[in-house]
């Protein structure tokens, strides 16, 4: 099957305007509302990145990667039969598209789109700071490698750095997704990571703004420097500055 690509990133809120300042005084985005309760974000590059105020038990905060697919009902059937289950039923955004909400066995969140046209939003944004790299964190690698090859066609390999760590190029992000695996007690979901080009520089600006430094600045090996940090409603992200 062909690769499941993630098209859009999905940051939840309590409150629009205070999530639209946090990330606009850290990243150099291009932030648009678009209605009362939804702002789209123009990186310059795949995949699109939004901001969505609700307060829908269906959508608990946190941050959700969308993966385009011609039929989200039969993708959230498939998740199912692997493992998976549907956390949001099939929705459709009149003249968009339709969605379907699902966790992995572990609990991670993955919605399937499937949009009812097949245009690609024209990206004008300053391609500094693009969602690049999706890390999945689980209890059991080898399962979930066979999980998301199975279901999205991502083809994972092991790395020399880790032996905790299985790693599919691109799938719609510049680097791909990698999967971590960690102790039970220890797990904790997704994180995308946004390109930066000085990451101390970054760091002081999440500071600045509020944030909370959840892992220090590190060596990504293969990779360059990251940190991970939440937000002001604890939504978890990384920055990553990749070696020249």
């Amino acid at each position: 099957m062909d690769p499941r690509d993630v098209f859009q990133v999905e940051i939840r809120t309590r409150d629009l305007r205070k999530a639209m300042s946090f990330y606009g005084a850290i990243f150099d985005w291009k932030i648009q509302p678009s209605a009362p309760d939804y702002a789209l974000i123009d990186s310059g590059q795949m995949p699109v990145i939004s901001i969505f105020e609700t307060r829908d038990p269906r959508f608990p905060l946190g941050i959700a990667d969308n993966v385009l697919v011609e039929d989200c009902q039969k993708e959230g059937d498939r998740a199912v039969a692997l493992g998976g289950r549907i956390c949001v039923r099939k929705f459709v955004v009149p003249n968009q598209g339709a969605y379907v909400g699902t966790f992995d066995p572990w609990g991670n969140e993955l919605f399937f789109w499937e949009p009812f046209t097949t245009g690609r939003p024209h990206l004008k944004g300053s391609k500094k700071n693009p969602v690049i790299l999706l890390e999945i964190a689980t209890p059991d690698l080898a399962a979930a490698t066979k999980y998301y090859s199975t279901l999205l066609g991502w083809s994972f390999w092991g790395v020399v750095f880790a032996d905790n760590y299985a790693f599919a190029e691109r799938c719609g992000l510049a680097r791909g997704v990698g999967l971590f695996g960690t102790k039970a007690d220890q797990a904790h979901g997704t994180t995308n990571y946004v390109a930066v080009a000085n990451l101390a520089e970054t760091l002081a600006k999440v500071r600045a703004a509020g944030g909370r430094i959840v892992t220090e600045p590190s060596q990504f090996p293969g990779e360059g420097k990251f940190f991970v940090f939440e937000d002001l409603e604890g939504n978890r992200m990384g920055a990553l500055e990749q070696s020249s």
